[in-house]
């Protein structure tokens, strides 16, 4: 009888511990992923901001010569 009961807390004991590793699993790879889609994000609106600013003082107009 004691045996089977050590058994049966053995056994919960595993499955818990094997719910934490999927568990902890699958939170490192949502935290990844987020941190992939923030720093896509802040990418793509620094590259919006520095298109964004106006470049007609870049280019010199072309001047008629008459």
């Amino acid at each position: 009888m004691y045996v089977s009961l050590e058994r049966e807390r053995e056994r919960k004991m595993e499955m818990e511990r094997n719910e934490y590793e999927s568990l902890d699993q699958a939170t490192s790879m949502i935290l990844s992923r987020l941190c992939y889609v923030t720093l896509c994000t802040m990418l793509a609106i620094s590259n919006s901001s520095f298109s964004a600013e106006p470049t007609s003082h870049h280019i010199t107009p072309p001047t008629s010569t008459n």
